[in-house]
């Protein structure tokens, strides 16, 4: 895990690395928030460090019937949540 400072803002960042996604993604389910080309990078980042995404959420209906990930898994409506 590497911490830097980002000397305009004075914020943190953070840069995860395996095992912090391990620690995070332990026998969880995943969900994406965002289907389009964000969350895509984020599906195709999991996918290659061996997890599975669960779904998608998107506020886009036009992407609801679409399928995050290139159609590939679910991609709900945030509604209920």
């Amino acid at each position: 895990m590497t911490n830097n400072i980002n000397t305009q803002c004075q914020l943190p960042e953070h840069f995860y690395d395996k095992d912090d996604l391990a620690r995070m993604f332990l026998n969880r389910k995943i969900y994406i928030w965002g289907a389009g080309r964000d969350g895509k990078g984020v599906f195709q980042m999991l996918k290659r460090n061996g997890y599975q995404a669960e779904a998608f959420f998107d506020s886009s209906p036009l992407l609801w019937n679409e399928g995050g990930g290139g159609g590939k898994y679910r991609c709900l409506t945030p509604a209920p949540f």
